[in-house]
C-alpha cells in the first residue's frame, strides 16, 4: 500500500464523520447520518469492487444488446444468481480467481451468442502493490 493510502486510512479511521441532509422536499426536516471508518472499504477492496462492477455492467449491456430476448434475460438472471452466490466470500485471492473466471465465462458465452465483446485488458485482476 502506498504512503498516501496509509495517511488516508489512518486518518479516516481517527474520525468519524457526521453530516445533515435535507430531507427531499421538506427542507426543515433534518436527518442526521453518521459514517464510521469500519464502513469505509480499503483501497484495495475499493478498486476490487470497481472491476467486479465494471464486470457485472458489461454483462447485463452485452445481454441487451442480444438479438434474442429470452437468450438476454437468462444471461442477466445467471450473472445475478452467480453475484449474489459469492457476494459472502472474503478471501481477496479466492474473489480476484471467481473475478478472473468470471470474465473467462462471459467472453465465451458472448462468443457463443455471437456477440461481439471488447478485450478485457483493462481488467487487471492483481490488485495494488502492498
Amino acid at each position: 500500500m502506498n504512503i498516501f493510502a496509509k495517511q488516508l486510512q489512518h486518518t479516516v479511521s481517527r474520525f468519524t464523520r457526521s453530516f445533515t441532509l435535507s430531507n427531499a422536499g421538506n427542507t426543515d426536516a433534518k436527518v442526521k447520518r453518521t459514517f464510521k471508518a469500519s464502513n469505509i472499504p480499503s483501497l484495495d477492496e475499493f478498486i476490487f469492487q470497481k472491476k467486479v462492477r465494471k464486470l457485472y455492467r458489461r454483462i447485463v449491456r452485452t445481454a441487451l444488446k442480444s438479438p434474442d430476448r429470452t437468450t438476454g434475460r437468462e444471461l442477466i438472471h445467471f450473472a445475478r444468481d452467480e453475484f449474489r452466490h459469492t457476494k459472502h466470500v472474503t478471501d481477496m485471492d479466492q474473489r480476484k480467481y471467481m473475478l478472473s473466471m468470471g470474465m473467462n465465462q462471459f467472453r465465451d458465452v458472448a462468443k457463443i451468442m455471437g456477440l461481439a465483446v471488447n478485450d478485457f485488458t483493462e481488467f487487471n485482476v492483481d490488485m495494488v502493490d502492498k
